[in-house]
Order: C-alpha cells, then sequence, then structure tokens
C-alpha cells in the first residue's frame, strides 16, 4: 500500500511539474499578453495537480495483485479470496529450517521515508507559524481602521513588521507595521489586503504549503510556490488599482515604495507588500500601463489555460492508470499484436481476454447472443482431423460446445460480465487453437522476476529454491503443519513460481479437479515435467494454459495456477 501511495505521489509530482515547466517556458509571452489574474490562476491549478490523484477512464483493466489476488464471479463482481491467516511471525525464523529470509520491499521503504519526511516537514512549518503568531501578538496591539473593513477582519499594529501582513484563516488579522504611515497610505494597504481576503488568498496559500509536504523532494515545486506567490501579489496589485484614479494609482506606487524605504529585514513566513527590485518594477509597470485587455485576447487565454490544464491532467490520469498495470497482458496474431479498448486482466487463475474483441482480431465477426447462450461463426480449420462450423459458450457454464466433428472444450472457468463487456478465459481461445480455428495465437506478459513483488510485508512467507522449498516443513508451537506463502526462486533468486498459503491447505487441494493439470512428484520435478505448452525462461513471456498440482509420497502439498507460473524454464519434451 505505501509503495503504492508514492507512486500516485510521484506521478502527481510528474504533472504538477509539467504544467509548472510549460508555464515557466510560455512566461515571457504569457507575461506580456495576458492578465496577471491569469497568471495567479494558472499557478493555482499547478497546486490542483500536485494534489490531485487524478486517473483516466481508460478501457477497463483490472489488475492482479498476487500479494492479495481475488476471483471474479460470473455476476460481474470481484469476490475477495480470504486466506487463513492464523500463523503470523517473522520470516527469519525459517532459515534455520534451511529457508532465506525475504528482502526488502524498496518501494515501501521509500514510502515510508517519504511520508516520515512529509509529516516532519509539516509539524515544523506549523509549529514555526504558531511560534510566529505567538510572538507577533505579544508585539502588537489593537488599532482602528480608516476605511469600511469586513466585520471579521481586524487589524493591528506591530512593531515586528515592516510589511503588512495578514494571519489566521476563520478570524483574519491584518498587521501593519509600527511607524509612519499617512492616511492615504493606509488606505490604499487596506485596499490591497482587503483583495487578498476577498479572494482567500490565503487558504490558497496555506492549501499550497500543505501541498509541498507532500512534495518536499520536488525542487520545481519550490520554483512553483515562489512563482505563485510573486503573480499573487502582482495580481493582488492589478485587482486594487483596476478602478482607481491615475493619481491614485502615482499615490499607491509610492506607498510601496514608503514601505520599502522603511524595511530593515523582513523576516516574516507570508509574501510582503515589497520583494525584489526586478518584482517591483514589473508591478510599477503593470500598474502605468493597465489597459482593458483585448477580447480576442481574453478568448485565447481562456483557451490556452483549458488546453494547458485539461493535457497536463489527461497526461497525469493516464501516468497513473498505468502506475496499476504491474503484469500487462499481450495478445498476437501471428506477429500482429491486437489491439483493445477493454484491456485483458489476471484474476486468481486464469487470464481473460474480451471475447468479441479477441475474435474480431482474428476475423471473426459473426458473433449472436441469445439469452444467455453465445454462438460464434467459426473459420474453415487448418486441421484435417478437427474442424466445427460453429461454437456455443454458455453465460454460466466453463463447457465449449462444437457444430462439426468436434464434441466439446472447455475454457476452464465460466464468463464473466464487466461494464457491458464480456470476457472469458484465455482457454477458450487455446481451444480453438486445439481445432485448428486460430492455429496462429498466442499470449504473452510481462512478470517481474523480483520475489519483492509478489508478497507484502506483513505475510508470512518462505523464500527458496526447488531443493530449499522441499526442505522447509514448518510447524507450530505444538507440532501442527503451517502454511506460509512460498515463493520459488533460481539460483540467482529470480522468481520461478508462487504458491499461497491457501494452495497449500489439504482442503482447498481436494476441491480441485485433476482435469487438465500437469502432476508434479515434488518441487524440483515441476522444473522437469513434460507439459503441453511452453514459459520461456526470461519472465517476460508465458503460453501454458495449464496448471500444476505437486505431490509428495501421491499426497498433494500445492497448487500452482497459471497466473503464479512467473519463470518456469522450458521443459524438454519427450521426442517421440
Amino acid at each position: 500500500m505505501m509503495s503504492q501511495l508514492l507512486k500516485h505521489i510521484l506521478a502527481m509530482s510528474a504533472a504538477g511539474s509539467t504544467l509548472a515547466v510549460v508555464l515557466l517556458l510560455l512566461k515571457p509571452v504569457t507575461h506580456r499578453f495576458f492578465s496577471p489574474r491569469w497568471q495567479y490562476f494558472m499557478w493555482i491549478t499547478v497546486f490542483i495537480l500536485f494534489a490531485m490523484p487524478l486517473t483516466v477512464p481508460l478501457p477497463i483493466q483490472t489488475p492482479f495483485d498476487f500479494a492479495n489476488p481475488g476471483q471474479i464471479s460470473s455476476t460481474g463482481y470481484q469476490q475477495p479470496i480470504v486466506f487463513e491467516d492464523a500463523f503470523r511471525s517473522h520470516a527469519a525464523s525459517f532459515t534455520a529450517q534451511g529457508g532465506r529470509e525475504p528482502g526488502v520491499n524498496f518501494m515501501s521503504v521509500l514510502g515510508i521515508v517519504w511520508i516520515s519526511a512529509a509529516f516532519g516537514v509539516f509539524l515544523f512549518r506549523l509549529s514555526k507559524y504558531f511560534l510566529f503568531r505567538i510572538k507577533i501578538y505579544q508585539t502588537s496591539w489593537p488599532d482602528a481602521a480608516s476605511v469600511p473593513i469586513p466585520k471579521k477582519l481586524t487589524i493591528r499594529r506591530s512593531s515586528l513588521l515592516d510589511a503588512p501582513l495578514m494571519i489566521g484563516l476563520i478570524r483574519p488579522v491584518l498587521f501593519i507595521p509600527d511607524f509612519e504611515l499617512n492616511e492615504e497610505d493606509i488606505r490604499l494597504i487596506l485596499i490591497h489586503e482587503l483583495v487578498h481576503y476577498k479572494r482567500h488568498d490565503l487558504c490558497l496559500k496555506w492549501f499550497a504549503v500543505i501541498v509541498g509536504c507532500l512534495h518536499w523532494f520536488n525542487p520545481i515545486f519550490r520554483i512553483a510556490f515562489k512563482q505563485f506567490e510573486e503573480e499573487c501579489e502582482i495580481s493582488c496589485d492589478f485587482e486594487a488599482t483596476k478602478s482607481l484614479s491615475s493619481q491614485e494609482r502615482d499615490n499607491y506606487m509610492r506607498m510601496i515604495l514608503n514601505l520599502i524605504s522603511n524595511s530593515c529585514n523582513p523576516k516574516v513566513p507570508a509574501a510582503s507588500m515589497a520583494g525584489s527590485d526586478k518584482i517591483i518594477k514589473r508591478r510599477f509597470t503593470m500598474i502605468r500601463n493597465m489597459k482593458k485587455q483585448k477580447k480576442a485576447i481574453s478568448i485565447l487565454s481562456v483557451i490556452l489555460s483549458v488546453f494547458l490544464l485539461t493535457s497536463t491532467a489527461f497526461a497525469s490520469g493516464v501516468l497513473q492508470d498505468t502506475i496499476h498495470e504491474d503484469s500487462p497482458i499481450k495478445v498476437f496474431h501471428g506477429d500482429t499484436e491486437l489491439s483493445y479498448q477493454n484491456k485483458p486482466f489476471l484474476s486468481d487463475e486464469w487470464v481473460y481476454l474480451p471475447l468479441r474483441e479477441t475474435l474480431n482480431g482474428f476475423g471473426i465477426n459473426d458473433i449472436e447472443w441469445d439469452n444467455g447462450t453465445i454462438r460464434i461463426s467459426l473459420p474453415n480449420s487448418s486441421s484435417e482431423q478437427l474442424w466445427a462450423a460453429y461454437c456455443e459458450i454458455q453465460t454460466d457454464s466453463s463447457e465449449i460446445r462444437y457444430t462439426g466433428n468436434i464434441a466439446k472444450g472447455n475454457m476452464k472457468g465460466v464468463p464473466i460480465l464487466l461494464n457491458g463487456v464480456t470476457y472469458v478465459p484465455c482457454y477458450f481461445f487455446s481451444d480453438l487453437v486445439r481445432c485448428g480455428q486460430i492455429p496462429d495465437y498466442r499470449l504473452e506478459r510481462e512478470q517481474s522476476l523480483s520475489p519483492e513483488s509478489y508478497y507484502t510485508p506483513e505475510e508470512e512467507v518462505f523464500i527458496g529454491t526447488p531443493e530449499e522449498q522441499e526442505q522447509f516443513h514448518p510447524v507450530d508451537e505444538h507440532g501442527n503443519k503451517r502454511y506460509v506463502k512460498r515463493i520459488i526462486v533460481d539460483e540467482k533468486n529470480n522468481t520461478i513460481a508462487v504458491v499461497t498459503a491457501e494452495n497449500q491447505m489439504p482442503e482447498k487441494l481436494r476441491e480441485i479437479p485433476n482435469a487438465g493439470l500437469v502432476n508434479c512428484n515434488g518441487y524440483t520435478s515441476l522444473l522437469q515435467s513434460p507439459r503441453l505448452f511452453t514459459i520461456n525462461a526470461n519472465g517476460k513471456y508465458v503460453e501454458v494454459p495449464c496448471a500444476f498440482m505437486i505431490y509428495q509420497n501421491q499426497e498433494p502439498i500445492a497448487y500452482i495456477p497459471m497466473t503464479y507460473q512467473i519463470n518456469l524454464p522450458a521443459a524438454q519434451l519427450p521426442e517421440n
């Protein structure tokens, strides 16, 4: 869970950083033509992207998590498999029995580091804010306003400040410096600060600060925050002075210069009304040259903002959506990969493919639905011994009925319906291969070879080679046999297969039909057993619609479905 959360944060950080970089690159042009209000709005959207875990509703793909598998029922609802988990202990206790202590999940460790640092940064900034708040209240006193102000807003004078500052989200307080300011300066300061108050700029700054705690590791965020503060002040100048007369604007600029002349060394956690020489120059240029924006430029600014936001948000959603693609599945028609709108997915034991899209990829388009029966018109068979004009499947059955000289077939699992799309186990297409209807069908999927990919930190797990697995016999303090997840690895610590605790329990093994299974005598024979299909030993190619039952002294001790076969080397089939 922690590693997945970190991946989402990284995706959000990438999305927000992308928009920030684009805005920085466009800055020379947008500052010249677009209003300060537009600049400020765009930097707010940057923080929204940094904070929003977007996902784009791409074609359905149900990821398979080996650490927490589930199965999907024929009604279309995902049903969790509840594992026996009565025995919890540290995996190091197994090493004395010939096993290996599991490795550390690197992403989980990074996730813990990230959230610890984020929490630490937040506490530091919060404590700094409250210490400053205490200090400024101790060095300030109430002051009367010379212009009407909202009832919730109060004004205080402070000897600690040399620029106006507003704090407080619920009952905001405006602190103004304790040096000589004429009545006109105070009036213009209040006009400026009331713009901040009415726009809820203080809330937006706190939002940015909290988002910054989550993205403490990202230097682009700090650049974005600096730009946000700059555009906040400039856009506030724009709003405050747009209705002022020419003389009042001159007074406004003189008020800012007066604040600068009285400034000593401002060290407050907020943007000052003053600022650097470069920013002051830009603010004054904007105030002097203020004019009504042309309608065409306003429309263009809206179009550009919508384009930037939607394109970056979509990219963010796609990026975060692909986080879940732990086991991408590909289907080939010869050397041509089929393109899917509704993605294949892995369930507990089967690879599921969208029926209509896959058949269409092989030129099979005559598909009829009649009250729970799906009837498919088949092409001419490439096999002289086997052929069928039609096949039928039922929504509640794994049986395949053929019309021809083929009696029947089996797809191992029942069809399921997800979001209006019918999915069938890949065994259905393997059976069409058997019948010669689609001889050039091939299925591939990529899988991680790292053992850490197949268990959670909370799980009890034993990692070892096939020989070590056969020597591993865990028992509890009363001498009763224990069942823990086993991850079978080769000598290079690459995962070969995974055996869940449930798939070792006698009550589960008795329920598994033996038809279609490949039987192995012990774990070591798993690597030499003849099989109907082949798995290449690279973790990237799978073509094996069969499962394994492991026996010991003629008793079944483990079951390995197809989806738990990670990196089984190709067995040598008998020459005859």
